[in-house]
């Protein structure tokens, strides 16, 4: 299944990536839950698993 190129490519991976990130920083002193960067970014809960630990990995969160 071929997925589609992300609108902010090809700076970030994904959509849900930037929209996960956008959140993140926009309120970075907000405790933020998986729960609600999965209902943000319109992602299912392990692409934001996924995508979080790869943020907290890069050093970004």
């Amino acid at each position: 299944m071929k997925v589609p190129v992300p609108a902010l490519n090809p700076v970030l991976r994904s959509d849900a990536q930037g929209r996960i990130l956008a959140r993140v920083f926009a309120d970075p002193d907000s405790g933020h839950s998986l729960t609600a960067l999965m209902e943000h970014s319109k992602a299912s809960m392990p692409t934001v698993i996924r995508e979080v630990r790869r943020a907290e990995q890069a050093g970004l969160v």
